[in-house]
């Protein structure tokens, strides 16, 4: 496979890179290197982005409708005066320390249904219509091997020269709606000890300034905890990109968290998927954005020069 059939990736909604309004950027560089690579890392089952990457500015909004399930305020990774992790999360933390972490809160899309395959054939085809994949040409790993056997594969394709450009991974167990306190944190603790052995591994097989690494999960969950110590299913929640190239920081504003949040509550989704996919594909796989999109919108020339 040649890299423009790689690069001939489904089409998708037009749509510009913003939140609320505001164009962001993830890259720190327009780097469009034939060699760059990305690998996603699928939180199977929708991921508890609440629990994950913590508003600490409303944190006793959110122990009253879950008090159930969440870490004690002493107990989380403070990132800053209005965020933190999960206490599992000390390798996503030191990721964060040296620059190789960007939070984007409120991801998702607009919501129709809450079935798994639905929701993921939507994260992995970039349309609710289309039935091909976004990533055509990714190189899909064995979900049943475990987290670190995957990205064991993964770098050793690479290290063979192998001429991939996108990979997917799986962390399944987040269809969390009982008993999710132990096993959330058990799984976050996986995936921050795995996401940093990775890019150590990169770093010694020379390839960690080449790739970036995003986590996705087909929906959010409830903002409110349900009596069984869970969480249903529910919308947006953070994205994470990792990566030497990747701009460091938290893109967009934390969650808002009513004080009466029932169980059919949700929060916003702040920013469509299909936008990061956008400035990935363009800004880091160096794809044209009209092809990316359809439609030539100049978003790149305005907001990446």
């Amino acid at each position: 496979m040649n890299r423009q059939q790689f690069l001939n990736l489904s089409k998708i909604t037009a749509l510009g890179l913003a939140i609320n309004g505001t164009p962001f950027r993830l890259l720190a560089s327009n780097r469009q290197d034939e060699g760059n690579m990305l690998v996603l890392i699928h939180l199977k089952g929708g991921n508890d982005g609440l629990n994950t990457v913590i508003p600490l500015d409303r944190y006793d909004t959110l122990a009253n409708v879950r008090k159930n399930i969440l870490p004690a305020k002493n107990a989380i990774i403070k990132l800053d005066d209005n965020t933190g992790l999960h206490l599992s999360m000390t390798g996503i933390k030191s990721m964060y320390d040296n620059g190789m972490l960007n939070i984007v809160q409120g991801v998702g899309f607009e919501y129709s249904c809450f079935t798994h395959a639905a929701a993921t054939r939507i994260w992995m085809n970039g349309s609710n219509t289309a039935d091909t994949m976004y990533w055509k040409g990714c190189r899909i790993m064995n979900a049943a091997d475990t987290l670190d056997v995957q990205l064991n594969k993964v770098a050793d394709v690479i290290s063979r020269g192998d001429d991939i450009k996108v990979y997917v991974v799986t962390l399944d167990g987040f269809d969390t709606h009982t008993n999710q306190y132990d096993k959330h944190a058990a799984l976050l603790g996986e995936l921050s000890v795995n996401v940093q052995s990775f890019f150590k591994t990169a770093k010694a097989k020379g390839f960690s300034n080449r790739v970036v690494t995003m986590t996705f999960s087909e929906f959010g969950r409830r903002i409110k905890s349900n009596t069984y110590g869970g969480t249903d299913h529910g919308t947006a929640a953070p994205v994470m990109l990792f990566g030497e190239h990747v701009k460091a920081g938290i893109t967009g504003a934390g969650p808002e968290i009513p004080a009466d949040a029932t169980m059919e509550d949700n929060l916003p989704v702040l920013t469509d998927f299909r936008s990061i996919y956008s400035d990935i594909a363009t800004n880091w796989l160096g794809r044209n954005p009209a092809t990316a999109t359809g439609t030539s919108l100049q978003l790149f020339d305005n907001h990446y020069g």
